[in-house]
């Protein structure tokens, strides 16, 4: 689990500085990681692996919505829900996520009328 907290804050530095796509990559490395080791550590470890990847998630969900990636970050928000009904973090961002999707979907609006008088 040492790996996966060493990428999981290499990751927190990126974010920090602004570089959102080396955050994204270590945030999955991290996850990776736990993934790797999940079935082979003990309980303690186990629990500890959660924690990491939920707060990965949460991490990566925020920096793909910097990136402009709504559609992942609301996917990284839904698994973290997965695990914890009650986060306010992932429900936020999953707010977020589906805010920049539909304000995404009305930039396709003029495009979609046009074709539909086309047609």
């Amino acid at each position: 689990m040492e790996l996966a907290a060493q990428h999981k804050l290499k990751g927190n530095e990126y974010f920090k500085e602004q570089r959102y796509a080396q955050a994204v990559r270590m945030y999955t490395e991290a996850i990776e990681v736990v993934q790797s080791v999940q079935g082979v550590a003990s309980l303690a470890e186990h629990a500890a692996g959660d924690e990491i990847v939920r707060s990965c998630l949460l991490n990566r969900a925020a920096s793909n919505l910097k990136l402009g990636k709504p559609s992942e970050a609301n996917t990284d928000c839904d698994k973290v829900l997965e695990l914890d009904q009650s986060s306010v973090k992932a429900l936020f961002r999953k707010g977020q996520a589906l805010s920049q999707m539909s304000a995404n979907a009305g930039d396709l609006k003029p495009a979609l009328l046009k074709e539909a008088k086309d047609t």
